[in-house]
């Protein structure tokens, strides 16, 4: 028999997605609502978030549910709507902890791994840009800056930057261990794409690791399954700097590099993800890495209004209805491509995004008599 699923989040048309292709009959809650959302599943668009997805859910079947980003930061929610139905997930009680940057540093460096410094205050802090100042609340890298000596600092920390190239691990938890399923580069901050200050703009991968630094991300899976009792799929945000792992966060759910990994390896991450929360096994196996994969955000560089309908495609997601309003700074959909290298595939996403920008932007007035929406960065 076909088991249902309920998936929550900002944004989840990527995981409703991953959990029709396993099998799963899918309902889904989210912001926006998006044209390739619907024609997926049942989908309920919540005015007010994220507590208009505990109402949403209310009102769908029986079933378990899982969520996407950014609810790992409203634990208080999470545990609401999993007194109601099964949770394919982290309990509130695990995303309290593994949350806490100062409980993953400690964890970490007690391992023996490399986590940057941190502070809880400004004090001692450089002011020369060689600290950020983070949201303990964040989510797709909304909020970060580096930090000057200026600006608001309640409810943020403060982490050391290290040089080098944004990565994200991917791993499944079951009982005290983590199967490592890749590792994708993130995309920061990319102009080309429109994405402002330190946003996530996309990944691209599978990365190839050499052995060391392959050793290191399996062993950060591994320690963090076991101090957290973190259980399915989850991602760590880390920095490669010469052959070393800096880890510099936990997001304890679906990721955003889920999608362009599923892609190259041909697995079923909401199928694993499932499995391992019912405490099923699963095979560990290392998958034969195929093309580049790779997906590119491109967010909006004025304030729009989407006046054309986009023509269905595979190269692109999170495909807004005619008539959204979105604001300047603010993701305006996906793309999805693949080539046989990374300068290929980074040509191809880039050339991709600008022929977009031609359609949103080419003769078509701009509106904003009315406000726009918001839409989220992938988390």
């Amino acid at each position: 028999m076909t088991e249902s699923l309920l998936i929550l989040g900002a944004s989840v048309r990527a995981a409703a997605q991953s959990a029709g292709r396993a099998g799963f009959d899918v309902y889904a809650a989210d912001l926006f609502g998006d044209r390739d959302l619907r024609s997926c599943c049942q989908t309920s668009v919540v005015a007010q978030y994220p507590g208009g997805l505990a109402e949403a859910a209310a009102t769908m079947p029986p079933c378990p549910w899982m969520y996407t980003g950014g609810l790992e930061n409203h634990p208080d929610l999470v545990a609401e709507i999993a007194r109601a139905r099964v949770l394919y997930g982290n309990s509130a009680k695990v995303l309290r902890a593994v949350r806490n940057p100062g409980n993953v540093h400690q964890m970490l460096t007690r391992a023996g791994l490399l986590v940057p410094s941190l502070s809880r205050s400004p004090g001692g802090v450089p002011k020369d840009g060689s600290w950020l100042r983070k949201p303990y609340r964040g989510c797709g890298g909304a909020g970060i800056h580096p930090w000057s000596g200026q600006g608001d600092y309640e409810n943020h920390f403060f982490q050391r930057r290290i040089a080098g190239r944004s990565v994200a691990a991917v791993y499944v938890a079951l009982g005290r261990e983590a199967v490592l399923l890749g590792v994708a580069a993130q995309l920061v901050g990319c102009g080309w794409s429109g994405a402002p200050g330190f946003a996530y703009a996309g990944s691209i991968g599978p990365l190839p690791l050499s052995a060391g630094t392959r050793d290191q991300f399996v062993k950060i899976g591994h320690v963090l399954t076991g101090s957290f009792g973190l259980v399915g799929m989850f991602g760590v945000d880390a920095v490669l700097a010469d052959e070393n792992v800096w880890t510099i966060e936990v997001n304890p759910r679906y990721t955003a590099s889920v999608e362009i990994l599923e892609r190259s390896l041909g697995c079923r991450a909401v199928a694993l993800h499932a499995r391992a929360c019912r405490g099923q096994p699963f095979s560990g196996s290392e998958k034969t890495v195929g093309n580049w994969c790779g997906k590119a955000i491109v967010y909006a560089k004025q304030d729009l209004v989407i006046r054309r309908e986009f023509e269905a495609e595979a190269e692109i997601a999170d495909i807004p209805d005619v008539g959204t309003r979105i604001s300047q700074g603010r993701p305006v959909l996906t793309v999805l491509t693949e080539a046989p290298d990374e300068s290929s595939l980074m040509a191809k996403l880039q050339s991709r995004i600008a022929e977009i920008e031609r359609f949103l932007y080419s003769d078509v007035p701009n509106d904003s008599s009315s406000p726009a929406v918001p839409k989220q960065p992938g988390c």
